[in-house]
């Protein structure tokens, strides 16, 4: 059955393969052939961004106006964020999600100032796009037409502070109550409000304490009570009993209250399974926030608040600048993310992120049984995906870029978190353990089978070097090579140098998977992975520099440059690049086949 806003082939499409993208997008003039990526490829970046002409005389800044530099600079971080992306587990932001085909649109100053609901006099918004993504979170919540209202928020920060906004113009008087598990950033709300609060104690699990809020409540019963409910805390994903809080209300005689809930990653899970914890309107929220970045996926923070209109109307101001309401936190908002969402939720549809959420949850009870195994006590709340266990080492920390707290951690089994990424955790937590060091840069990442054979040059040009960092030691080299010759490894190529108190080895070898196993061994040593590319050069003064300069000409840096050997008239090279794709074909015919 088709959800809400959704055709039943739009549903159909989603449960053949999540994400796919239309063969082109409507009404854009560029054809969607063309897959966009930030690469800074001038001529792509170009077919992506339009340049406003007027006259024929292009206005604003180029592409083409950055300096080479400044193109690499952008180049290397692209490279670094995709291959950090890859070890990101402990974050609620999904990694999964393409919008190339909505790229065109970032050529035009759009905003979403004012009430979404209302004309203005800046035409350029994407309001009736917002409007529509606000009635399916509306109906995915139980939220009647005619009394719900919202907007998209730049995050869960705004959406949650704009639900206290409101509590406290309906209840000028009135306390917030939020419990210790609360996300760090609703204590900077209320401060930014000046509102009056109480903190409540946590269960075990996540949970607000019932029997201490009901206490505190009874002893401040002359005040309204202001509810920040959690529908799944930061660190453990606990959702909050809403059932229990409107019963003390009841309880405890007190008619005038408002519950906001914060539903950032939860929002989108318990729309989608079989038996949800009580959440939304239907369970007597007032407002609710969640964020749109988080499951759905976005490139840039985004959300979603939806509130009672009848509150709404009690702050709305009309102004005269732009021809609307003032209805909003802030008054330019973004007009792209609507666009984002939108996107996604027409293509994925109501069955398509219901198939989702399973296989995260199916993935967070993999880790409990991995973890299990590894003798790791591991477990999750009911309906989440955030899977707890206990703080593991800084390093493990650092490398899987996980949230701690105390003497917790969290995995959360986002739709781009796969088996693979637990257990290479888990091999890593092990190690550690066992007082073995693990590499801190990223492993290689597993990709899809390619669509295509790789070519003669792709499959034999490209060789894969390690990099050995540790302190600069009599016995380095001898312990390297006495384990990788423990382990079998033939070392092919090899450089040492000494860099002040640090030791470093460039090396190539014939078994990678078991030298890198090897190196691990080692306790004071690190090992980084690369790929590079093996060039053939005429052994000639200024081949060198001709090289060099190829690379700098398409803004592409080199990380590091070996001369392997000499052979006949010419030498071969190894080459680390930036970019590895764009370096191949700055130098194809020069290739080692």
């Amino acid at each position: 059955m088709a959800g809400p806003g959704f055709s039943a082939k739009q549903d159909r499409t989603a449960e053949k393969g999540l994400r796919r993208l239309p063969e082109g997008p409507p009404r854009l003039d560029k054809p969607a052939a063309v897959t966009y990526h930030w690469d800074i490829d001038v001529a792509r970046v170009q077919r992506a961004r339009p340049i406003l002409s007027h006259g024929g005389t292009p206005m604003g800044w180029k592409v083409t106006d950055l300096s080479a530099e400044d193109r690499a600079r952008l180049n290397t971080l692209l490279d670094r964020m995709r291959q950090r992306s890859d070890q990101f587990i402990g974050y609620p932001v999904t990694c999964e999600f393409d919008y190339s085909a909505l790229y065109p649109f970032l050529s035009l100053p759009m905003n979403n100032v004012g009430d979404p609901y209302e004309p203005n006099l800046f035409h350029l918004n994407t309001h009736q796009i917002e409007r529509e993504v606000l009635a399916i979170f509306r109906e995915w919540n139980h939220g009647d037409e005619e009394e719900i209202w919202g907007y998209m928020t730049s995050g869960g920060t705004e959406g949650n502070m704009y639900g206290i906004f409101l509590a406290r113009e309906l209840y000028p008087d009135g306390v917030v109550y939020y419990s210790e598990d609360t996300h760090y950033s609703v204590a900077k709300s209320l401060r930014l409000l000046n509102v009056r609060s109480i903190m409540i104690k946590s269960q075990p699990n996540g949970e607000m304490d019932y029997d201490d809020l009901r206490e505190t409540l009874r002893i401040h019963r002359d005040a309204p009570p202001i509810v920040f409910a959690n529908i799944g805390t930061t660190m453990k994903g606990a959702v909050d009993d809403l059932a229990r809080i409107r019963g003390l209300f009841e309880e405890l005689a007190i008619p005038r209250h408002y519950i906001h809930g914060d539903a950032a990653l939860s929002g989108m899970i318990l729309p989608f399974v079989d038996d949800p914890q009580p959440h939304d309107f239907a369970a007597g929220i007032d407002s609710i926030s969640i964020s749109g970045h988080k499951m759905i996926g976005s490139p840039m923070p985004c959300g979603v608040v939806l509130a009672r209109r009848e509150n709404v109307r009690r702050i709305a101001r009309a102004i005269e600048y732009v021809g609307s309401l003032d209805t909003t936190i802030a008054g330019s908002r973004n007009a792209v993310t609507p666009l984002f969402l939108w996107f996604a939720l027409k293509t994925v549809g109501t069955e398509g992120f219901r198939r989702i959420v399973a296989e995260c949850l199916e993935t967070a009870d993999y880790a409990i049984e991995a973890f299990a195994r590894a003798g790791i006590e591991a477990w999750r709340n009911r309906n989440s995906i955030t899977v707890v266990f206990p703080r593991p080492a800084p390093e493990v920390v650092q490398k899987w870029q996980m949230a701690v707290q105390h003497d917790i951690a969290h995995v959360i089994t986002m739709p781009h978190v796969k088996r693979r990424h637990i257990d290479a955790l888990i091999e890593d937590i092990r190690a550690v353990e066992a007082g073995r060091s693990i590499a801190v840069a990223p492993p290689p990442t597993p990709r899809e089978p390619p669509s295509r054979p790789a070519s003669r040059i792709e499959a034999a040009s490209v060789s894969r070097q390690l990099t050995l960092i540790g302190h600069n030691r009599p016995g380095m080299l001898a312990d390297v090579s006495a384990a990788l010759a423990e382990a079998g490894v033939n070392i092919e190529t090899i450089d040492a140098e000494a860099v002040e108190k640090t030791g470093i080895l460039t090396l190539t070898v014939d078994r990678y998977d078991e030298a890198l196993k090897a190196i691990h061994r080692l306790p004071d040593i690190q090992a980084y992975s690369e790929d590079v590319l093996l060039i053939h050069v005429q052994d000639r003064p200024g081949a060198l520099a001709a090289l060099s300069r190829r690379f700098a000409d398409g803004g592409i840096g080199i990380r590091s440059l070996r001369i392997i050997r000499r052979e006949g008239d010419g030498a071969l090279v190894a080459v680390c690049a930036d970019r590895l794709d764009q370096a191949r074909q700055v130098v194809e015919e020069m290739l080692v086949a």
